[in-house]
Formats: structure tokens, C-alpha cells, sequence
């Protein structure tokens, strides 16, 4: 009974967490989508740009998703998913950098390293039960 009433003066619950959650991401992903990927011979300059656009995204996505109440259990998992979206963001921002400065070599380690984060970043929402954050 004690847990009961605990949970009720508490924080959200896992189900509000997860749609709150989830639908930051949904909304993320739907501005992401509309972000018009260059064409492979543009720019660097259009590239850049695409590239700081994606990352300022992903900036905001996880602002939005910081100001989300996580329940106890989930909290541990959450904090780490979002430290992978920051960690994600400067890389987006690395990525940016390296690109305009032509250096072909690090451009594509950075890109290894994002593909390796967003798939830890996928799991790690998917274990605090994040489907639209982990996808």
C-alpha cells in the first residue's frame, strides 16, 4: 500500500515518461525529415550547412527530452541515452568542421563514430522503453 500511495504522489509514470518521451523524438525526426539531404556533388558549403541544420536539431531534441521528468527506475538509462545525444551533437558539429577544413581522412572517422553512437543511442532507448527514440 505504501508503494502504491508513493507512486501516486511520485513522479510520472513509466507510460506518461514514454509518450512524452517518444513524442519529443516523433517531432524531432518529422523536422528532421524536412531538412533536405545535398546532393552528392554539392558544396561544401551546402554540405556544412545540412550537417550544422541536423545538429542543431539534435541539439534541441535533447533539450526537450532533458526537461522530461524520467521515473527513478528508468533515470539511470534516460541519463545515459541523453548523454549519448549530446555526445552525438558534437559530433555533428565535428563532422561539420572537418568537412569544411576538406579533411576527407577524419570526416569519415567521425562518421564511424556517429554510426557506432546511434546505435548504442538506440539501445540504450530502447531499454527505458523508447521505440520512436530508438529508431
Amino acid at each position: 500500500m505504501v508503494a502504491l500511495t508513493l507512486a501516486a504522489c511520485g513522479g510520472p509514470s513509466e507510460e506518461e515518461f514514454v509518450a512524452r518521451a517518444d513524442e519529443a523524438c516523433r517531432q524531432a525526426q518529422s523536422q528532421a525529415s524536412r531538412v533536405r539531404r545535398p546532393a552528392v556533388d554539392a558544396s561544401t558549403g551546402q554540405t556544412v550547412g545540412y550537417i550544422r541544420r541536423l545538429a542543431a536539431l539534435s541539439r534541441r531534441e535533447f533539450a526537450a527530452l532533458r526537461e522530461i521528468e524520467a521515473p527513478e527506475r528508468l533515470a539511470p538509462g534516460f541519463n545515459t541515452f541523453l548523454a549519448s545525444g549530446r555526445q552525438g551533437a558534437r559530433l555533428l558539429e565535428r563532422l561539420a568542421n572537418t568537412t569544411r577544413a576538406g579533411d576527407l581522412a577524419e570526416s569519415e572517422r567521425v562518421v564511424r563514430e556517429l554510426e557506432s553512437l546511434t546505435q548504442r543511442a538506440n539501445r540504450q532507448a530502447l531499454a527505458v522503453g523508447l521505440r520512436r527514440c530508438g529508431s
